[in-house]
């Protein structure tokens, strides 16, 4: 069976009604994840900088060596 003239201008119509819709919702999708990445890459800059003015803990330079204790103090234990 074929469609006739009306079927065909109303399918017609209906595909660019379908059409504009879709690429309505795809602006909108595609709007919707360029805000969030410029959000999430402004939060990121954001905590570089503040990471970036705190001061820097040194880590393992800032602990103290282990060192064994001198003869004199086993003498002094010795003593009491």
């Amino acid at each position: 069976m074929s469609e006739t003239p009306e079927q065909r201008k109303e399918r017609l119509a209906q595909q660019a009604i379908d059409g504009a819709k879709a690429a309505i919702e795809y602006r909108a999708k595609q709007d919707a994840v360029l805000r969030r990445t410029a959000q999430l890459r402004a939060e990121r800059l954001a905590r570089e900088d503040t990471q970036r003015d705190a001061p820097k803990a040194k880590g393992k330079a800032s602990r103290q060596p282990v060192t064994e204790p001198a003869a004199s103090d086993y003498q002094a234990a010795d003593r009491s």
